[in-house]
């Protein structure tokens, strides 16, 4: 790939083979932002924590909207889209709301109480295995 000046990351072209280009994103625009739509393309590690550490400049306010609206919009078909562009994610919210919805999303999550939920989760499917004929 000699240059890019723009690309759409929505078109099927790039979706069916995204790996030349993300290479060239690493190498000549790592922190790269798209115009239309308003999106920022971050492709290094250390560039991610930075962004992760600036919600003011590199905001979530807009959810989903990035991810799911354009390609539906491009494609001329809502089926299936409707809400979606609005739906609101834990990894598409800012700070103070991620903190808040983490803390409380993280406490079922714990090594004990994953260990509680997998043996559960165990003597269910031995339970219900046991009636299956074989």
């Amino acid at each position: 790939m000699d240059a890019v000046v723009a690309f759409d990351p929505f078109t099927l072209y790039e979706q069916v083979d995204p790996y030349p280009l993300y290479g060239w994103l690493r190498d000549e625009a790592p922190v790269h932002h798209l115009d239309e739509p308003d999106l920022w393309v971050v492709t290094r590690y250390d560039h991610c924590t930075e962004v992760l550490r600036d919600p003011t400049t590199f905001s979530s306010k807009l959810g989903m909207r990035m991810a799911f609206g354009p390609v539906w919009q491009r494609s001329g078909s809502d089926e299936g889209s409707e809400g979606m562009e609005d739906l609101r994610v834990l990894i598409a919210t800012d700070p103070p709301d991620h903190v808040r919805l983490r803390r409380l999303l993280s406490r079922p999550f714990t090594p004990e109480r994953s260990a509680c939920t997998k043996t559960g989760s165990g003597l269910c499917a031995k339970s219900a295995s046991a009636n299956l004929w074989l």
